[in-house]
């Protein structure tokens, strides 16, 4: 096997900049299971035809384990909320539960689910702006995950998350892009290696400029930015070092450009530390 990289990183101030191309793109199957499907539909009144309105969402989701079989399914708030304005009560057509779909060791649905009553966050969340950090939701899960097997993401999760060099991000979720058919009961795969990883860096949200510390910017060149990603918002992000090891880097909520926006696990392990 052989790579051809060119990486470099460099610390300015607050701004964390980390840049890579590789040629050596791999399939990271093993990183498949973690990633969960979390989906639901709106069936609403039928038409002068008989044809009912049908709308279906879909978006990704991931694990991680906690003390006395605690278990914390995590994924983007607007997944569970829809995206609505502040002036909106509900968002027209969004589903009052959604099925988290549960995987096996290959990453394929092994047909068990989980139900979930989505009310709560749908009447009640509206949209965080992009650069907040805030657009996660976590669910305890205790007795429900009893005599369940689920796959958690705690074995990536590291203070240094950023070795000398990463030459790949991994990204699973369950959007159209790189699904090779939409009967196949798995994640697509996005898989970057020509990127720049940034944080620290001053972003406008409203006019306002402001540090943003809460994020990674993963400006890349891979893939086009467009509608097939929608479903990977929630999805767990990694990086592939060069020592061979892989690094949870946080959960994906949206895209601006050809910029991926991963909120850093530090948010979301800080958020499970209040709970606890």
């Amino acid at each position: 096997e052989t790579k051809e990289m060119n990486c470099f990183s460099t610390l300015l101030f607050t701004l964390l900049y980390f840049s890579c191309s590789s040629q050596n793109k791999q399939e990271h199957s093993e990183l498949k299971k973690y990633s969960y499907s979390i989906e639901g539909s709106y069936f609403g009144k039928r038409d002068s035809i008989g044809k009912r309105e049908n709308y279906h969402y879909v978006g990704t989701g991931f694990f991680i384990t906690g003390d006395n079989d605690s278990a914390y399914f995590i994924t983007a708030s607007h997944v569970l909320s829809g995206c609505k304005e502040p002036n909106d009560t509900t968002l027209y057509g969004y589903p009052k539960s959604k099925i988290i779909s549960l995987n096996n060791d290959t990453g394929f649905f092994n047909w068990e689910f989980i139900n979930l009553n989505i009310l709560k966050y749908r009447d009640t969340t509206f949209c965080p702006p992009l650069y907040s950090g805030k657009d996660f939701a976590i669910i305890n899960f205790t007795d429900s995950l009893k005599n369940r097997n689920v796959y958690s993401v705690n074995s990536y999760i590291t203070k240094d998350v950023l070795p000398k060099f990463f030459d790949q991000v991994i990204i699973y979720g369950f959007g159209e892009y790189n699904k090779p058919n939409k009967k196949i009961n798995r994640a697509g795969l996005i898989n970057i290696s020509k990127f720049v990883i940034s944080s620290g860096q001053y972003v406008s949200d409203g006019g306002k400029q402001f540090l943003d510390t809460s994020n990674f910017f993963i400006s890349q060149s891979d893939i086009a930015v467009d509608s097939t990603i929608k479903g990977y918002s929630g999805s767990p992000v990694f990086a592939h070092g060069k020592d061979g090891k892989y690094y949870f880097l946080g959960i994906f909520v949206g895209t601006y450009e050809n910029t991926i926006i991963v909120i850093k696990y530090t948010n979301i392990i800080h958020q499970l530390n209040k709970r606890n």
